[in-house]
């Protein structure tokens, strides 16, 4: 096997030994772990896979440690498994050779920090920590970790410090003046209002007298999306902030700190039917009009990230239906009828919108820390008492059982501020009416008037509602099968399994498109295409929609699909059907090839761009490149551009390109 961010050992471990079987999903308690050199700090003990979501280095079971010259034990990644990070054990100095399945595992510069070679997982297989355009450090001082090591399989994982988990409200966020912040509560705020919680003695200390001052000020809003059109609504400073809620915030004046940080108690969360934690739930109430649907803006309400998948959506009240996020958009097996809510969620990252799904793979994603986001409200829901139950972690020691007052949470009337608040709306949130070319003034204009509203000029309207297409293929089927019967898998762990089990024998592929902009840090790396057993070569579930850009200065990667039909528009995703079928509907051998058109998309032309890919490497060498305005056909695994990206002039508002994929038969890993 070999990986292009460097060699790796000649042949993957065995599994492991019953020290690591006898070890289940139940262990992920984050308890402290005798670490001899440097132990793992608590608010590092997390890292992120954009590809494959969070990882733990601190569960129980896993005796993660630090030395000076290596490191050993495990890490758990709950939808990977158990990490081994080498097979030494018993501490004292050390060395991994990493040139078999023996003496592999990862070094530690006793100096600078500085971790290099591999560990493994049986499910994303070798993982560098020292890939040639990237690297992890553990910090000597605090053994902290920062960096960023390369799977082939899962694509480049982050480490760095995030919430801290003893800390009842975590350590907050940076955040930089100017810029809009999906916020969201991640307790109960001491504070209690908004002047109260971010205001004069804070520990964000902004000044109160600032709250709401034109041009100068600092700002928080809420979406209420039971008026028509739906509206943004400036809060009062003396509202009170509850987790669960999602808010936008805006400050031209720097916080303490150059950071966002609230005090408070823990949220307080009820256990009922649905939860999928014993620790109990928050649930986060939303509602659409008659007719139609409606964005509701919803916050993380806990101090970590939540995986997506594990929000349940209850439908009927406490004793009501119970529905998986796909299962409430009307997809798969037991899904509402009519569907009450989309799959996907949305996080603004500073110049883009991120998106996310339960169900598809490479698309995998988390509510963030102190973020709100965006979820679909279906006309389904209407006249009905729709929830999400958003799941306390599995590993924190929440006693607390009570409920909480969720009137403020849902969109609506209740609480619009006075006439000057609304005039406030005019310097913070033009309306699009105001920009008569259909375009934003730079910095303060919202999306169309919200994300369900008329398109923006460049962008397609939104494609139709309800569920989409999806495919049945009956290998896929008993992927999933042999993960429920000989795993004991439960079904969505088991499709999800499944994908990964045909990613492996060379059956479904994606490749990720990733675009910076290095002198702004502007970034979108939520972009994936490939084919699947389970998608169609036309719209399917799997083609998540990505919405226009929150406010000016933006940056954005987008696939556009105007021949669509009904569900015509711009996408984050584009799966295709993984087969070839002959005359008779006979499968033929390899996989077929196809063309993905996407765009680059900015507010200000001139701009320099890189382009970037991920993804395994027979795909990549069977792959092509295409820059319609040179007309360029790149290899993407020629050394120049895997190395350094494709640099890329935007001499117009976009870009575009066609992703070529050749076709063939593809090698097991």
């Amino acid at each position: 096997m070999t990986s292009p961010r460097g060699a790796v050992p000649a042949c993957a471990p065995r599994r492991p030994g019953t020290a690591i079987t006898a070890l289940t999903a139940a262990l992920l308690a984050t308890l402290s772990v005798p670490l001899v050199a440097a132990e793992i700090a608590t608010s590092a003990q997390f890292a992120w896979s954009e590809n494959a979501g969070w990882l733990n280095l601190k569960a129980t079971g896993g005796d993660a440690q630090i030395y000076s010259d290596h490191l050993e034990g495990y890490a758990w990644h709950e939808n990977l498994g158990w990490i081994r990070l080498g097979t030494h054990t018993g501490g004292g100095p050390h060395t991994y050779g990493n040139s078999t399945a023996t003496n592999y595992g990862v070094n530690r510069d006793s100096l600078t920090g500085a971790l290099s070679g591999y560990a493994w997982s049986e499910n994303a297989g070798w993982i560098n920590f020292g890939p040639t355009d990237g690297g992890v450090t553990a910090k000597v001082e605090t053994g902290d970790l920062d960096g960023y090591a390369w799977s082939e399989n899962v694509g480049w994982v982050r480490f760095a410090p995030y919430a801290t988990i003893g800390q009842v409200c975590g350590s907050g966020i940076d955040y930089t003046p100017e810029s809009w912040h999906m916020l969201a509560l991640p307790c109960l705020p001491s504070g209690e209002t908004v002047a109260g919680t971010f205001g004069d003695g804070s520990l964000t200390d902004l000044p109160t007298s600032g709250y709401s001052v034109a041009n100068t000020g600092w700002a928080l809003f809420k979406r209420t999306v039971t008026s028509t059109p739906s509206r943004y609504d400036m809060l009062p400073g003396t509202e009170a902030l509850v987790p669960g809620a999602g808010y936008w915030f805006k400050s031209y004046i720097q916080p303490w700190n150059d950071r966002l940080e609230v005090t408070g108690t823990p949220t307080p969360v009820a256990e009922g039917q649905g939860c999928t934690s014993p620790n109990g739930c928050v649930a986060v109430p939303v509602q659409t009009v008659p007719g139609q649907n409606r964005y509701n803006l919803v916050g993380n309400p806990f101090p970590y990230p939540i995986d997506w998948a594990k929000v349940r959506v209850r439908v009927g009240g406490s004793s009501g239906a119970i529905y998986t996020p796909s299962q409430a958009a009307g997809l798969g097996d037991d899904a509402a009828n009519p569907p009450v809510l989309s799959n996907q969620i949305w996080l603004w990252n500073g110049n883009s919108y991120d998106t996310y799904a339960d169900a598809t793979p490479g698309m995998e994603g988390q509510l963030r820390y102190f973020t709100s986001f965006w979820v679909n409200v279906l006309p389904g829901a209407h006249n009905q008492t729709v929830e999400l139950l958003i799941p306390a972690r599995l590993d924190l020691d929440l006693s607390q059982t009570q409920t909480f007052d969720s009137t403020h949470l849902a969109g609506s009337d209740s609480g619009r501020g006075s006439s000057w608040f609304h005039a406030l709306l005019d310097w913070l949130l033009p309306t699009a009416a105001a920009d008569p070319g259909g375009r934003w003034a730079v910095g303060e204009v919202l999306p169309g008037r919200g994300p369900e509203e008329r398109p923006l000029r460049g962008w397609a309207r939104q494609p139709a509602l309800g569920p989409a297409p999806s495919a049945r293929n009956p290998d896929f089927d008993l992927l999933v099968t042999e993960g429920i019967w000989t795993q004991s898998l439960e079904p969505k762990d088991a499709r999800h399994a499944a994908h990964r089990q045909a990613r492996f024998e060379g059956r479904e592929w994606f490749v990720r498109l990733k675009v910076d902009e290095p002198a702004t840090g502007f970034k979108d790396h939520n972009n994936v295409l490939g084919q699947l057993l389970t998608a169609l070569d036309g719209p399917d579930q799997h083609d998540l929609i990505e919405l226009p850009p929150y406010a000016a200065p933006w940056l954005t990667l987008v696939f556009p699909r105007p021949a669509w039909g009904a569900r015509a528009g711009d996408y984050a995703s584009d799966f295709r059907a993984a087969q070839r079928l002959g005359p008779r509907g006979r499968v033929l051998p390899g996989l077929p090839a196809g063309d993905w058109p996407f765009e680059i998309r900015a507010d200000r032309p001139g701009g320099q761009v890189v382009l970037r890919w991920e993804g395994d490497a027979a795909v990549l060498g069977r792959s092509r490149l295409i820059d319609h305005r040179t007309r360029q056909i790149i290899n993407p695994t020629a050394k120049q551009f895997a190395t350094n990206g494709y640099p890329v002039t935007l001499t117009t508002g976009s870009h575009a390109f066609t992703w070529r994929f050749l076709g063939g038969v593809l090698p097991a890993r």
